[in-house]
């Protein structure tokens, strides 16, 4: 009985994890800064598991942004979509553009961007339409005047200037 059940087990953990997933999205930078009037690229690599059975299809794509920014997705059309990936496949490159127009409010904006296809599986409960949802990322623009991580660094001549202030006000007080 106990080697019934222990090959029981043994054969719903193998199935579980023999049916994969058909194309993963890895946005490279979830998170982007930028001032109004810029334009901000972003890039990501779209790979088919290496364990499908089917190549897969990346036909198409569904975004959003929080508005007033622009999403524009030209980049991803000429370089992923229509193109077949086989298991292991991985294709990397910009996928869309995000621009923030003048006058857009200092914030913090969010967007998501998603891959649609589909493949020949041969799992009868997969569906073999061209547009499947297939995965999705999603990433952050911060608008803002002096772009976060980016102020403008104090130059060496005003540490010299500030250390010989320092250095007066220590020999005035100890006189």
């Amino acid at each position: 009985m106990k080697r019934t059940l222990l090959m029981l087990a043994v054969l719903a953990l193998g199935a579980a994890g023999a049916r994969a997933d058909d194309v993963y999205l890895l946005l490279t930078n979830l998170y982007a800064y930028a001032h109004a009037g810029d334009t901000v690229a972003f890039d990501g690599t779209v790979s088919a598991d290496p364990n499908n059975w089917w190549i897969a299809y990346v036909n198409g794509d569904s975004a959003n942004v929080d508005a007033p920014l622009v999403m524009d997705d030209t980049p991803f059309f000429d370089n992923i979509a229509g193109t077949p990936l086989s298991p292991g496949d991985t294709l990397t490159a910009t996928l869309f553009t995000i621009f923030v127009p003048p006058g857009t409010p200092d914030a913090v904006y969010t967007g998501y961007f998603e891959i649609d296809g589909g493949g020949r599986g041969i799992w009868p409960s997969r569906s073999n339409t061209a547009s499947d949802w297939l995965d999705s990322g999603y990433f952050n623009v911060e608008v803002g005047p002096e772009t976060a991580g980016s102020g403008a660094a104090p130059e060496p001549a005003t540490f010299l200037v500030a250390g010989a202030a320092l250095l007066l006000l220590w020999r005035v007080r100890n006189r």
